[in-house]
This record gives C-alpha cells, structure tokens and sequence, in this order.
C-alpha cells in the first residue's frame, strides 16, 4: 500500500511537520503489518486445505487396495473352484464301469495307480494350493494392517501439524497484538512528552512577553493560544482515529484466527473420526471373506481325501476276492477244462461278448 501523507499548513509554534509525517508513516507501517499477516493466515489455510485434499487421496488409494486384494482372492476361489471341478470329473472317469472280466485285471492295476498317483498329485496340489492361498490372504492382511498403520500415523501427523500451527498462529497474533499495545502506550506517552514541552515552551513565552508591551502581549498571548487549542484538538483527532483504527484491525485479525483455528480442528476432527471407522469396517469385511474361503478350501479338500480313500478301499477288496476265487478252483477242474477247451470255447467267447 502507497503511503500518502497530506500536506499540512505551516503555522508558527505548531507541532513539528516531520514529526507528525513519521507519526502517520509509523500507523500506515503497522496497517501493512496487519495485512501481511492477515495473508499469512490465508497461506496457512491453504495448507491445510492441501493436506486435507492429500489425506483424501491416500483414503482412496486404500480403498483402492483393499477392493483390488478383494478381488484378487475371489479370482483365486474361482480358479480353485474349476480345478476341484476337474478333480471330480477325473474321478468320475477312473470309477467307471468295467467292461470284460479279461480287463479286469490290468483295469484293476491300472485303476489301483492311477488312483494312487491322483491321490498323491491332488493331496500335494491340494496341500500346495491351501498354504499359497493362506500366505497370499496373510500377506494381504499384513498390507492392509500396515496400511491402517500408516494410514493412523498420517492421521497422528496431521493432527499434530494442526496442533502446531494452530498454537503457533495463535502465538504469533499474542505476540503481535501485544507488540502493537506496547507500541501504542510509547506513543501516548512519547506525545504526553511533547505536550508537555509545548506546555513548558509556552510557560516560557509567557514570562518573556510579559516584558513587551501590553497590546503586544495579549495578541501574541492569544495567538499562542488559538494555535495551542487547534494543534491540540488536531492531534487529539488523529490520535483517536488512529486508535480507533488499530483496534478494528486488531479485532478483525483476533477474529479471523479465531474462525480459522475453530475451522480446521473441526475438519481435522471429523475426517479423522471418518477414517478410522472405515478402515476398521473394510478390515473386518477382508477377515471374514478370508477365512470362509479358507474354511470352504479346507472341507473341499476334506471331502477329496475322503472319495480317495474310498476308492483305494474299494480296489483293496476286489483284488482280494479274485485272488480267493483263483487259488480255491482244484487241479482236476483245471485238467478237465483244458481237455474240453474246444467244445467250451466259443462259449467262452460268447460270455465274454
């Protein structure tokens, strides 16, 4: 802001100019003082107005994460989900029905290891795929509670920055409204000071008149006097207006940094309550999802374990039974068959079509 200083009359034994230009100089010094600041506290809320904005992306890359992790455990259900599906069809194929009593034997091997290597593939790929998935989800939920950590420390930061500053504009306008009072009480009593030596330069023009002349001393008596009453009325006029004016610009710095204080605890208040409710609640949702898929991996697997066992069983107890029927046939049947081997043959050939 330019500083205009009106240009005042010369008077004989009034207050001296450059005094009264240094005076209202000083008053135009304190309003620009007053408008710095004022822009200061603007520059302030800005900042805070920025890290509230960076408070609210890292909300949303959290938000982010948390859905991407979501979906990346329903693509690993639905990818366990078709290879137990496989599984099945696998197993539907090798307890198919036999189809000639010649195969059975080679059908029956061949089941018995094929059964044995798919229950051995299945329990290690089963086990394989149980404990990838449990790290994977463990690691996922390590990310997101490193993320709520983090996402509570920003929170602690950022209060603790609107702690600061809030403290510190606080100190800094104190200190500021205090400095102007003491300015002002020196300037009171600076202009108290020249008053009184106006007072005491006119006592003195006093004693000095009284030698002249009569006339001459009640026109200079009252000529001193009109100039003493108009200097003083003046600088009583300047002196109010200037108080008047530190003291609304002073209220209204008060009061910004008042409104500006309130403002950002409150915004700081409510968006941090905001976060932490919707980490906890995300976190919670993640946990569950985890552990009932893990709950369902766990019985699926339960449920295969269980079909192979059944099988071997099953294969245990046919192999059994024919090596019992083999050894009980006598060796006079077995001549016997050999030596009518031609009339039974094509018999033989039409119970195995």
């Amino acid at each position: 802001m330019a500083l205009e200083i009106p240009e005042f009359e010369t008077q004989m034994r009034g207050f001296d100019r450059n005094e009264v230009s240094d005076y209202i100089a000083r008053l135009h010094h304190e309003i620009e003082i007053l408008q710095e600041r004022t822009k200061s506290l603007d520059a302030v809320k800005a900042q805070t107005r920025f890290d509230r904005e960076q408070l609210t992306a890292e909300v949303t890359r959290l938000q982010n994460d948390i859905v991407r992790m979501t979906a990346e455990a329903e693509a690993e259900r639905q990818r366990l989900t078709a290879e137990l599906a496989e599984l099945r069809t696998q197993f539907e194929q090798v307890t198919g029905p036999v189809d000639s009593v010649e195969g059975m034997s080679d059908r029956i091997a061949r089941m018995m290891r094929i059964a044995s290597e798919e229950a051995r593939r299945t329990k290690e790929l089963a086990r394989q795929d149980a404990e990838a998935l449990t790290g994977e989800l463990r690691e996922q939920l390590e990310a997101a509670r490193q993320d709520r950590a983090a996402a509570s420390e920003a929170l602690a930061e950022f209060q603790a920055s609107t702690n600061a500053r809030r403290a510190k504009i606080l100190e800094t306008a104190t200190a500021e409204a205090e400095e102007i009072l003491r300015i002002a009480h020196e300037e009171r009593s600076r202009i108290a000071q020249e008053i009184e030596d106006a007072e005491r330069s006119r006592r003195e023009v006093y004693q000095r008149l009284a030698e002249e002349d009569e006339r001459n001393r009640r026109a200079a008596q009252e000529s001193l006097d009109e100039q003493i009453k108009l200097a003083w009325e003046e600088d009583e006029r300047n002196r109010r207006e200037a108080q008047r004016r530190l003291d609304q610009k002073m209220q209204a710095a008060w009061e910004q940094a008042e409104a500006n204080i309130a403002k950002l605890d409150k915004e700081a208040r409510l968006e941090a309550s905001t976060l932490i409710a919707t980490t906890k609640r995300e976190a919670k949702l993640i946990t569950e999802r985890t552990q009932a898929e893990v709950d369902l991996l766990v019985r699926e697997r339960s449920g295969i374990v269980t079909h192979l066992n059944e099988i071997r069983n099953w294969i245990d107890t046919a192999v059994g039974e024919h090596r019992k029927v083999a050894e009980d046939v006598p060796a006079e049947e077995a001549a016997a068959a050999e030596d009518e081997a031609p009339d039974t043959e094509p018999d033989n050939e039409q119970d195995a079509d």
